[in-house]
């Protein structure tokens, strides 16, 4: 069951950081990974990795890096055509293209807004 899964990594994930810096996101990605089985790495990371795949679309959800989303071939072999950049500073290399679709999405921006004593969600 996905949502049983999901509420398991929400009560074992709790990310690696130094005091007053942003979590390792490699890191913690190799831990949700292997929380979902998932975890194949032959190295400290995959440029892309498939995290769930639809039952019956086929529709499938993948994690890379910038190795993957700077490599159109890579995201082609994948059939990838939306791409949510979760940085502040890794451009947007194929949006000239017309073949991906950005959406920006700084992850780490919401971990200091919530430290920095807002409410969170």
């Amino acid at each position: 069951n996905f949502g049983l899964g999901m509420r398991r990594l929400q009560t074992t994930f709790s990310p690696a950081r130094s005091a007053g810096s942003d979590p390792d996101f490699d890191d913690e990605a190799q831990k949700i990974f292997a929380l979902l089985g998932a975890s194949k790495s032959t190295g400290r990371y995959n440029p892309c990795d498939p995290i769930w795949k639809h039952p019956t679309s086929g529709g499938t959800i993948f994690v890379g890096n910038v190795e993957a989303a700077s490599n159109m071939g890579v995201l082609q072999k994948h059939g990838i055509t939306y791409v949510v950049n979760c940085t502040d500073n890794m451009p947007m290399y194929h949006a000239r293209t017309g073949e991906i679709t950005y959406i920006q999405f700084d992850i780490a921006s919401w971990s200091r807004y919530v430290r920095g004593g807002h409410d969170s969600f």
